[in-house]
């Protein structure tokens, strides 16, 4: 947040979070869940978590299975080491207006990272 503005607000965290409701981007920086359901004979990924949050699976292979959302949101888990990287797209046009809007820069894309570990197997994977 510290590179959002040119000048730092005096609460950096609440001015941000009150921006980014105004712009229209606030739900793009929830951080994502931490548990995911992968179902491959529907070909999506989703959490039991957020049931707003699904994702289609675009591809699969022995060593990873990918998905996509239709917001730009990727989901790329590795099977053979259990690393799921999750980005989720803030994009040019929305990182062009802030900085306009406030002068300093927010990231075109998110990137999140974890060690899985399989808590239910539901069938064949």
């Amino acid at each position: 947040m510290k590179s959002a503005y040119v000048e730092q607000p005096r609460d950096l965290r609440n001015q941000f979070i009150n921006d980014a409701i105004d712009a229209g981007i606030i739900g793009l920086f929830i951080e994502p869940p931490t548990t995911w359901q992968v179902n491959l004979s529907p070909n999506t990924v989703f959490s039991p978590d957020q049931s707003s949050t699904s994702l289609n699976i675009t591809s699969t292979s022995a060593g990873k299975i990918e998905a996509y959302a239709k917001d730009g949101a990727k989901f790329s888990l590795n099977r053979i080491n259990s690393r799921l990287e999750y980005s989720v797209l803030i994009g040019i046009p929305n990182t062009n207006i802030w900085k306009k809007a406030h002068g300093g820069t927010i990231p075109e894309t998110l990137a999140y990272s974890y060690k899985c570990v399989q808590v239910q197997m539901l069938g064949m994977v």
